[in-house]
């Protein structure tokens, strides 16, 4: 009667009454709220279910609120990431299952069972209603999910890195691997063929479309215990036209299946409008041979005609006649007994599938009623049996025979996997009181306990019974032969203050092995959370427990006491932590320990292991939370001494309260700490501070932060001008990807390497010289809400910001330019969600024209770039113009070992100025070398330096007149010995005179051999004009 659309933020209703393909009428709106933040993850790919639902698919990235038009927010479903359904006469809303990340196709098989296919994340699911699957970003809605259920494919469509095809808008070739493979990592649309016109071996097996690989990929869909795999099957076909966008497939009459082309040179990620081609979609069709093509009306059928069709071969007159008998007996209009007498000859066929048919007829049409879908309860087909439950469940009023029933199959040894796996997807819409029988009998199947589905969904039902009664759920985990299951009934019972004291009350009594795995439940319920009450029976408990004849149950005991603020505990953590003849990796525990405890008299032990490089970055980290007024004087009195992490720990440390950045930028004035340590982003955290003098300062010496919107096109323009293709040829891409490490790094990931706090830059439109300059100048112009930075003031001065990771009832998880915090709600004194991204604005401003075109040249690489600078250009006697030859430069001091000079004609890999460089041997961690070199006349400079680099060589830090100069530099090379190029440092003022360069032995690479040796081969200072 009509056309059914999704177009967000709404699900529609085009009337078509008379099926002249002309609308009858507006459409008529069914639901709304429906987001299109990310305008790629909207609702799509609509198909009726064999239970008369409509089904469609939402993506992760994308947030909507679903509900009639005029319904309240707070009634509305929330919903990213999820299979949801509609029903066309009911009209009834809900999400069938939750997760994944871009599903674009859901369809079902023979035998009912629905599968999807997805982007980025593994491809191919079967889903079951009520259960949750793996995410590719975010939290579920229900934080005690725990763990979710993973992809049934035992293979990937592309090779290597993800990172390597995620385009974006960045169109490449494919990889002969990737192609092989498959074409690539994005999916879209979903047919189980069941059609008559292809080869029988076709047959429930699905085909969907490969966006970049210009091509249909199909799966072997294979019976395994309760679900299924999804094995690798030969390509459908095979497109040579790179702009092949397949989007979906289905069968027709004929039995052959046609497939709907986008058909665009651009395949995703591309946010300006005006690109795409709208004049271009194609449909194809796929027959095997010639196939018998005749014009089919099912309308115009009477009500038998068109129940006999649903023993048709091609599924096409299945679907299509049980959704017109079920549009005629919504209306009143259908012959009941002729519906009826095929109905009761598809249910006593001996063909499974045809009983199916039966079942799903009889539903759609309302002729299936509470007795009949009992009596099916007893049917030798597995498939029948939990296509009875579903249906039982489907109004959430089961019968209390029905129940007894779903008790004595859970319970029953030979039920089929299949069976279980309904009826524990059954629990969840059953009214929690009536769920204990059955939820016992599926926990005493100890086969199912490395079942990838049963054990989960039934969690996903069980999981409200332990708030509501957490002693019987506590006895339930005893007698549960699933140990998965119990260990989550444990956990569970630990998150609410009921359960927590039931559960300790209990585990006293167990057995040594059960009494760890409780403490082990009890301390990861204890993530994110902060301020739990401590169990009025923990008291006596502890005592009990940390007399225990194990020390493993002494040192879990310890940690929960910690968790629950138990003062006992604190003094012998801190003992701990500061005793250096214990192993380090005890005393890092005890610092995490009471890290997450919040013990606020650590500051003291904080300061004592700073000496200690291993502790050095978390103890940092640590002093941030705790408010001590020496924390400012201390850092930056040992700045100097700390390796590269800890420096930048110190940085982010000092810049989260408004007393301590004012100690930071006294020492920045007086050339203590170097002004380009300071990130963009930490002088944009110094200003949320809302300290009016710190902003007045910080203004003068950084000018004003932030910037208009015409300011940032300005700046664009500006820099395009500069970039020039032949300029940016001459990028030097490694001292590109140095800078990127040093701003870049902490947030992004490129060719694998760096942080995931912002978007992996690896599959971005990074060829794209606007597209660099946009996302580098104007990074707040289009922010996605998963990277929207949230800013919080805390009540003891603090302002933190970062993205929230996790909420729980008690505190926020903020990941951090450097850290992962747990912040407890109640010291929020304001929590604002910014239209700001985290990566702040004027990143390019403090760098020089040639460090521009170095880094926007690196972001633009197709591959990854060596770490090594430049090699320098030779005078014809073999030096380096302006060179100062380390070899030749005076030894002021040395901690420990040998210097001297080393001729390095014996290794061909590479050349060194002189054919000479200095050799420091015999040095251990923390030694240091000085030397001393003069400079004729004052001025701005840059120095350069070229060090060499071996299998046994360091990792160093370099220092002029004591202060520390660019990032450490890692001296491993295997297996030839070479330089490293011209190293380029942070430009300075320099006066005349002599100078020291001081190298500091940080460590050595993992791969490094023992040896701890220094090769420098020349410095040289390149005058700078301001």
């Amino acid at each position: 009667g009509g056309v059914w659309v999704g177009a967000a933020p709404y699900l529609m209703f085009i009337p078509d009454a008379d099926g002249d393909d002309v609308p009858d009428s507006k459409p008529q709106i069914l639901l709304d709220g429906f987001g299109y933040q990310d305008t790629h993850e909207t609702l799509n790919a609509l198909n009726w279910g064999p239970d008369g639902w409509l089904y469609g698919c939402h993506g992760v990235f994308t947030h909507s609120k679903v509900g009639k038009p005029g319904t309240p927010d707070n009634q509305r479903t929330p919903m990213n990431a999820a299979v949801w359904r509609y029903h066309p006469t009911a009209h009834q809303f809900e999400v069938f299952a939750w997760g994944t990340s871009n599903p674009w196709g859901v369809d079902f098989n023979d035998h009912g069972q629905a599968f999807i296919t997805a982007c980025v994340i593994p491809h191919l699911y079967h889903v079951i209603q009520g259960a949750h699957y793996q995410r590719q970003a975010g939290e579920h809605f229900n934080r005690y999910v725990y763990s979710d259920i993973k992809t049934i494919a035992d293979h990937l469509h592309y090779a290597g890195s993800i990172g390597d095809h995620a385009w974006w808008g960045h169109e490449p070739g494919i990889q002969d691997d990737t192609s092989d493979a498959g074409g690539g990592h994005a999916h879209c649309g979903a047919m189980i063929y069941l059609g008559d016109n292809w080869p029988d071996r076709y047959r429930n097996q699905i085909f969907f479309n490969n966006i970049h690989g210009n091509r249909v990929n199909m799966d072997r869909l294979v019976r395994d215990a309760s679900g299924y795999v999804g094995k690798h099957g030969d390509d459908l076909l095979l497109s040579n036209d790179r702009w092949f966008r397949g989007i979906n497939l289905r069968t027709g009459p004929d039995g052959s299946a046609y497939l709907i082309d986008w058909y665009d040179r651009n395949a995703c990620h591309r946010v300006n409008p005006e690109i795409w081609d709208r004049t271009n979609g194609r449909v194809y069709n796929i027959a095997y041979g010639v196939p018998n093509r005749q014009k089919v009306d099912l309308s115009k059928l009477s009500d038998e005609e068109l129940a006999e069709l649903a023993w048709h071969k091609n599924d096409w007159f299945v679907r299509v006649s049980r959704r017109l008998l079920q549009q005629r007996a919504a209306e009143g209009k259908m012959n009941t007994a002729e519906v009826q007498s095929q109905i009761d000859k598809l249910l006593s066929s001996d063909q499974e599938t045809r009983v199916l048919r039966g079942i799903w007829l009889a539903h759609a049409t309302g002729l299936l009623d509470d007795g009949k879908l009992q009596s099916l309860l007893n049917h030798p087909s597995p498939y029948a049996v939990a296509w009875a439950i579903q249906l039982l469940c489907e109004d959430k009023q089961v019968p209390p025979k029905a129940l007894e029933l779903f008790a004595a199959l859970a319970a029953n040894k030979q039920s089929d996997s299949m069976v279980r796996l309904y009826l524990a997807s059954a629990i969840n819409r059953l009214d929690p009181q009536v769920r204990w029988g059955i939820a016992q009998g599926l926990l005493d199947h100890q086969a199912d306990a490395k079942d990838k589905n049963i054990p989960l969904v039934a969690w996903y039902g069980i999981e409200p019974l332990v708030a509501m009664d957490p002693k019987r759920a506590l006895d339930l985990a005893s007698n549960s032969k699933i140990e998965q299951i119990e260990q989550y009934i444990v956990r569970r019972a630990a998150s609410d203050p009921q359960g927590l004291e039931a559960l300790v009350g209990e585990l006293v009594n167990w057995p040594t092995p059960k009494q760890a795995d409780a403490l082990e439940q009890i301390l990861q319920s204890m993530e994110g959370r902060v301020n739990v009450p401590q169990p009025m029976n923990w008291k006596e408990a502890y005592v009990r427990l940390a007399k225990a004849d194990s020390p493993e149950i002494q040192e879990l005991a310890l940690r929960a006491a910690v968790a629950f603020g138990d003062q006992r505990a604190f003094p012998q953590l801190r003992e701990r932590l500061v005793d250096k003849s214990r192993p380090l990796e005890q005393r890092k525990q005890a610092l995490d320990i009471l890290v997450k405890g919040r013990d606020k008299e650590l500051a003291p032990s904080l300061y004592a292991v700073l000496d200690t490089e291993a502790l050095q970055s978390p103890a940092i980290r640590a002093l941030s939370a705790v408010a001590d007024a020496n924390t400012p004087d201390t850092l930056l009195g040992l700045y100097t001494q700390f390796n590269k992490t800890a420096r930048e720990d110190a940085i982010a440390t000092l810049v989260s309260r408004a007393p301590f950045a004012d100690k930071l930028l006294h020492a920045i004035d007086s050339g203590k700490i170097a002004r380009s340590d300071i990130h963009a982003f930490h002088v944009r955290q110094m200003v949320s501070l809302n300290d009016k003098p710190l902003v007045d300062r910080i203004n003068q010496s950084w000018g004003k932060v932030g910037t208009s919107s015409e300011e940032q096109k300005q700046a664009i323009e500006k820099y395009k001008s500069q970039l020039p293709k032949n300029i940016l040829a001459k990028a030097d891409l490694s001292q590109g990807r140095l800078l990127f490490n040093k701003h870049c790094m902490a947030c992004h990931q490129l060719f694998g390497e760096g942080q995931k706090v912002g978007p992996d830059l690896t599959g971005s439109n990074r060829a794209d010289l606007n597209y660099i300059l946009e996302n580098l100048v104007a990074p707040n112009a289009v922010v996605g809400k998963d990277y929207q930075m949230t800013l919080l003031q805390l009540n003891d001065g603090r302002v933190l910001s970062g993205l929230i990771t996790k909420e729980t009832d008690s505190a926020l998880t903020l990941k951090t330019i450097n850290d992962l915090v747990v912040v407890p709600k109640d010291e929020v004194e304001q929590r604002k969600l910014s239209e700001l991204s985290l990566m702040p604005n004027g990143l390019l401003e403090q760098m020089q024209p040639e460090e521009i075109r170095d880094i926007i040249g690196y972001l633009a690489s197709p591959t990854q770039v060596p770490l090594r600078g430049p090699r320098p250009e030779f005078a014809p006697e073999g030096t380096v113009p302006g060179a100062i030859e380390a070899e030749t430069m005076k030894v002021l001091q040395k901690t420990r070992g040998n210097t001297q000079g080393q001729d390095m004609r014996a290794f061909p890999k590479d050349r060194w100025s002189s054919n000479n460089h200095i050799w420091w041997t015999g040095a251990q961690p923390k030694d240091s070398l000085s030397l001393e070199f003069e400079i004729p006349k004052e001025g701005k400079f840059q120095p350069q330096i070229v060090l060499t680099k071996a299998r046994d060589y360091a990792i160093i830090q370099l220092f002029v007149d004591d202060i520390p100069i660019g990032e450490p530099i890692d001296g491993f090379n295997a297996p030839d010995v070479v330089t490293t190029g011209i190293i380029k440092l942070p430009a300075r003022e320099w006066t005349q005179g002599k100078h020291i360069l001081k190298i500091q032995i940080l460590g050595k690479n993992a791969d490094a051999a023992p040896g701890y040796m220094v090769g420098i081969d020349f410095l040289r200072l390149m005058p700078v004009e301001d």
